[in-house]
């Protein structure tokens, strides 16, 4: 009997893998892919950032004891000072950038606020009201470009002296 017994089990258990081998597998209609995004969005280039030309503020004397500012305009490049700041000599130049991608695609630029810069001697100035020529919309063109250029106003304390210099991130995206 417990041969008998066995031998059902073992034929009940050959029984169920043939259903089992017999059904067929369907995907799921409804289920999502595993990976979302090659279904939503499509392969795009990578973004490209060029730097064609750096802000630069040029060279400029500070009266002792005062502050000052200077600013390059991000359309013309022309350069102000005001306050304890003496232009010496060369005028602005604003910053110019590229982006390379896409044709057609819209992006998002971010620039920073504020940034700090520091000269070889231990001095410091900030640059502020970092202005852009972006249009409010900004789009690459026909061939995948688009140039701007920055601009922006550095104050200096009458304390600091040196050649500023400091890294600008600028981080561009496709929206």
């Amino acid at each position: 009997m417990f041969r008998n017994l066995c031998l059902g089990l073992f034929l009940v258990a050959l029984l169920d893998m043939a259903n089992a081998r017999a059904t067929p597998v369907v995907p799921c209609q409804l289920c999502r892919p595993a990976d979302d995004k090659a279904v939503t969005q499509p392969q795009r280039r990578p973004l490209r950032i060029e730097i064609d030309s750096a802000l630069d503020f040029s060279s400029f004397s500070i009266e002792a004891g005062k502050s000052g500012t200077a600013e390059v305009d991000p359309y013309d490049g022309t350069r102000r000072v005001s306050g304890g700041l003496i232009g010496l000599s060369g005028r602005g130049l604003k910053g110019k950038v590229r982006v390379i991608g896409e044709p057609f695609a819209r992006i998002s630029v971010q620039m920073p606020e504020i940034l700090e810069l520091r000269s070889p001697v231990g001095g410091t100035a900030i640059i502020s009201a970092i202005k852009t020529s972006l249009p409010s919309v900004p789009l690459l063109g026909p061939t995948g470009e688009l140039s701007f250029s920055f601009g922006g106003k550095m104050t200096v304390s009458g304390s600091e002296a040196g050649d500023f210099q400091g890294r600008f991130p600028i981080s561009v995206d496709y929206q």
